[in-house]
């Protein structure tokens, strides 16, 4: 965001006044935020990612645009939503149609639909006939996992599984080439979660880590030339909105473990990812993380490295960070163990 000021009026005042030290200019940078994996330590996935995806606003309509058009190619629509844990899965359907692969995109879109449909009428027949109640609740869960995975994976069923997992890493190969774009995120291990305060869960502990990253990079950011501001957007949850809007009200105040907060601007503002396609490049990024480090799937995290903030020249990686009981994990990021902190 720039001020009403040209860059030959800043050559003049310069010009006149060398040693004036003001902020000329205020840019403005937008910190998206997703995760992957559930924070629950009970939860299925071992690790829970939270990762924020920054950029420059006057950026914005650029990264967005490239978003549509890999997806316009892939015959994704505008306004349906990227979600990555959901594209890279395999649709059963699929794998019961004969030549699949060989259909169109409109035949392969009506085969699945008629093939989805089929599964649920079966089993609510199946359900309708039990007599044991136990084995009917099982039914009754089993279509109703069911139906979650038709409706997220509906604007992707005219792909196959090979073209869907191709577009993730060509959407990530974009992203690897956007030099103005930084990469935040804290990984947690839940598998031995010690926070040093209870009401530390993973997703408040990792919120305040990728505040207090972003923080020290407008900080870097900024000179006596220009000052640079960020605001946090993050995918719309309920369940965490009002505990992380008070806890940024407190980082205003007091600071966070390590650092005050000057630079960021706001609490976060909560946007449903479905309207907004840099939260679902977010979700991409949070995905390739958790992927890499509990399966040691590395393709993705190779694709989008070049983003992760780092220190220049030793390009020591500083906006990652794994919280992790694991003293042997090989994983690329700096770690801090829950009993002995490693400087990052």
């Amino acid at each position: 965001m720039r001020l009403g000021i040209g860059r030959h009026d800043l050559l003049k005042i310069s010009a006149i006044f060398p040693r004036t030290r003001f902020f000329w200019l205020i840019l403005m940078h937008l910190f998206y935020i997703d995760e992957s994996g559930t924070p629950e330590t009970s939860g299925n996935s071992k690790q829970f990612v939270l990762a924020a995806i920054g950029l420059p606003i006057d950026f914005w309509r650029e990264a967005d645009q490239a978003l549509q058009r890999i997806k316009f190619r892939y015959g994704i629509k505008e306004e349906d939503e990227v979600h990555v844990a959901w594209m890279c899965r395999t649709y059963h359907e699929q794998t019961c149609i004969e030549n699949f692969e060989k259909l169109s995109a409109e035949e392969r879109r009506l085969a699945v639909k008629a093939e989805r449909a089929k599964f649920i009428n079966t089993r609510k027949k199946e359900a309708k006939a039990e007599k044991d109640e136990t084995k009917k609740r099982k039914i009754l869960k089993t279509i109703s996992d069911a139906k979650k995975l038709f409706n997220k994976t509906e604007a992707y069923t005219h792909l196959t599984e090979t073209e869907r997992r191709q577009f993730v890493r060509d959407l990530a190969e974009i992203v690897g080439r956007w030099k103005d774009v930084r990469i935040f995120a804290e990984i947690i291990d839940k598998s031995n979660y010690t926070p040093p305060a209870h009401s530390l869960t993973p997703t408040t502990q990792a919120f305040e880590q990728v505040v207090l990253r972003i923080e020290k990079f407008l900080e870097k950011k900024s000179s006596w030339r220009h000052n640079t501001r960020g605001i946090l957007i993050y995918d719309n949850n309920p369940s965490v909105a009002s505990q992380l809007t008070l806890n940024m009200k407190n980082y205003f105040k007091k600071g966070t473990f390590l650092s005050s907060v000057k630079h960021l601007v706001e609490v976060p503002l909560f946007i449903d990812s479905s309207f907004s396609g840099m939260v679902q490049i977010a979700d991409l990024c949070a995905y390739a993380l958790r992927r890499y480090v509990e399966f040691n799937e590395k393709e993705l995290v190779d694709l989008i490295s070049p983003r992760f903030d780092k220190k220049p020249r030793t390009h020591h990686i500083l906006g990652v960070r794994h919280y992790t009981s694991n003293t042997e994990c090989q994983c690329i990021f700096p770690h801090k163990h829950p009993r002995k902190e490693i400087s990052t």
